[in-house]
């Protein structure tokens, strides 16, 4: 707290990982609050280096309404950083159980989800980790006259002639891999997960769960939307946290790729 990165202070940190951290950050003129992603010195590896730059890489290529932008991106004393659009919301789907969503409005959230995922596809793009925990759901104030039809599902809230809709934001391209080799992003991100299993478990699809990470394809992302939609329906998900976190890496991956999921009306 306190640092500067660029014309941004560091004023909180968000969110930490196993590799970086998340800071939001603000400049004074003009005034912009953003999110700074730091890779943490100590995690600062070539292939998490070369995995930070992809995510730069894949979020320049991606100028989409439902993903958050990327503003700069550029090394400060030798560690890699991000500035991105700040999403001040919540999880996909504390955002529908504390709002109380209806099944249509999920329903329309989802395909907002998907249009965004979408985007990123027909550029070339997989995200390999999409979950509720990197979809966010934002709100944006508008006049209720200025709403179309898609817009007037998602109102959460109405006073006075103005209206609160909710808008989704996928974030964390950070395990992003280029599906076509026209795709550029650093070198070696197609094969420095060689052998690992990235992504995570109760999302994934079974081809990702192997350690052949060439395999996977924009369908792994559309089955981890399937596994969301589930989720977001039911309340709950076809292959439990517990199932899986009691279990070895090994056994983790005999599961996904050999136990069907349960019919979504079980």
């Amino acid at each position: 707290k306190g640092d500067t990165i660029g014309a941004f202070s560091l004023r909180k940190k968000l969110g930490e990982g196993g590799f970086g951290e998340v800071w939001l950050a603000s400049r004074e003129k003009p005034h912009q609050q953003v999110a700074v992603k730091v890779l943490r010195p100590d995690a600062a590896d070539e292939a998490s280096v070369k995995r930070f730059e992809a995510e730069a890489q894949a979020l320049a290529c991606l100028e989409r309404h439902y993903i958050a932008k990327i503003i700069d991106a550029g090394t400060i004393r030798g560690v890699p950083y991000l500035v991105m659009e700040y999403v001040e919301g919540k999880t996909l789907t504390k955002y529908c159980d504390d709002h109380q969503l209806s099944i249509s409005q999920r329903l329309e959230l989802m395909a907002r989800i998907c249009e965004g995922v979408q985007h990123a596809h027909l550029r070339g793009l997989i995200h390999r980790d999409l979950k509720p925990d990197n979809i966010l759901v934002t709100e944006v104030n508008k006049h209720s006259k200025d709403l179309d039809e898609r817009q007037e599902q998602l109102v959460v809230r109405r006073t006075d002639g103005k209206v609160t809709v909710a808008v989704p934001k996928i974030v964390d391209f950070g395990l992003a891999k280029a599906a076509e080799k026209t795709v550029r992003l650093s070198d070696g991100t197609l094969t420095v997960d060689l052998g690992k299993m990235m992504g995570t478990p109760e999302y994934m699809s079974p081809e990702q769960a192997g350690h052949q990470p060439l395999e996977v394809t924009q369908q792994a992302d559309i089955f981890s939307l399937g596994v969301i939609l589930y989720e977001l329906l039911s309340g709950t998900l076809p292959l439990s946290r517990d199932e899986l976190s009691a279990k070895m890496i090994d056994e983790v991956v005999a599961v996904l790729r050999g136990t069907p999921r349960p019919d979504l009306s079980t």
